[in-house]
């Protein structure tokens, strides 16, 4: 993320046009990587306690989840609110693109949205 930043900031320096929307490293793959890790964190727990058969902390799970699905919804609503329709059109052409949460490749046919390696 950090390369992306600076590479950005390079591009903004000599007038050049930025990325809008990151599409390298695990955000090639998912939209929220930080939700992923926590998804699996929790469901780590939850195996766990079912392991150690306490199958009543299994629904510890659940508010969890619905606050993943809320917070990835206003998240996503804010941020396309409040960018530039340059940015938006880029992130739809990325969200066609890529899993909300699960680290998930796609095949991407040529032509089909620019290159993101």
């Amino acid at each position: 993320m950090q390369a992306y930043k600076l590479k950005n900031e390079r591009k903004k320096a000599y007038g050049i046009d930025i990325n809008p929307v990151m599409k390298y490293g695990l955000w090639r793959l998912s939209r929220h990587p930080n939700y992923f890790g926590d998804l699996l964190f929790w469901s780590a727990l939850t195996y766990c306690n079912v392991i150690c058969k306490q199958p009543y902390f299994v629904l510890g799970i659940v508010p969890y989840l619905i606050s993943l699905v809320i917070m990835t919804m206003m998240a996503e609503h804010k941020l396309q609110r409040e960018w530039p329709s340059n940015r938006y059109i880029e992130y739809i052409a990325y969200k066609k693109h890529t899993s909300s949460c699960m680290l998930w490749y796609y095949r991407r046919k040529e032509g089909d949205y620019h290159k993101v390696y």
